[in-house]
């Protein structure tokens, strides 16, 4: 029987099972919306982010990151942030 993963909920077949074409398709569209920092704005961000999820806010020109529990910043429009230590963490 199928799982998902626990981030992005992508379907993950049991070794026993026939792979489904539309499984694998809508794992790409899951993984394709995922990458790369969402464009919102401070009143439309993400209402189940996921951790070290990455938005550009487009009213306050600023970028976040989601850390588990909360917004963190990685600078932008005020500077300052995680920005540093965002990139030393390769992402």
């Amino acid at each position: 029987m199928a799982t998902t993963t626990t981030r992005l909920s992508l379907i993950k077949p049991d070794y026993t099972d026939n792979v489904d074409v539309a499984d694998i398709n809508s794992n790409m569209d899951d993984l394709d919306a995922a990458v790369g920092a969402s464009v919102v704005t401070s009143g439309t961000r993400p209402a189940s982010p996921f951790t070290g999820q990455v938005i550009f806010e487009t009213d306050t020109s600023a970028s976040y990151v989601y850390d588990g529990s909360t917004w963190q910043s990685l600078g932008g429009a005020g500077g300052g942030g995680l920005a540093d230590t965002f990139l030393l963490m390769g992402a």
